[in-house]
């Protein structure tokens, strides 16, 4: 197996949105929504992709200040800044929204 190879079983199959490919053991993980059940993590050793991906700039307009979006949360990481706290987001099937507070990076 190799990561094309895995990427190339995805294609394969209707349901898969995603896949996760460990090198070590060329383990592939093919995965029914993007960015799996809870978005990104980082993990060492392992490589992910979305089958579809957004890579238009991040659009922070409708940003609201002092504001949070209680509860629903898919999980919580510190970021070094809203862009990033975005894009982790975007890589995730199910986010809508998210809560950026900078004293917490």
């Amino acid at each position: 197996e190799s990561f094309e190879a895995c990427s190339s079983a995805c294609s394969d199959e209707e349901e898969c949105r995603s896949i996760t490919f460990r090198n070590s053991d060329n383990n592939c993980w093919l995965k029914r929504k993007q960015g799996g059940e809870k978005g990104p993590a980082p993990l060492e050793g392992l490589v992910s992709r979305n089958m579809k991906c957004d890579t238009s700039e991040i659009d922070t307009s409708c940003q609201r200040a002092r504001n949070d979006f209680g509860g629903a949360d898919l999980r919580d990481f510190k970021a070094d800044n809203i862009e990033v706290c975005a894009g982790a987001c975007r890589m995730s099937q199910d986010c809508q929204s998210i809560t950026y507070r900078p004293s917490d990076k």
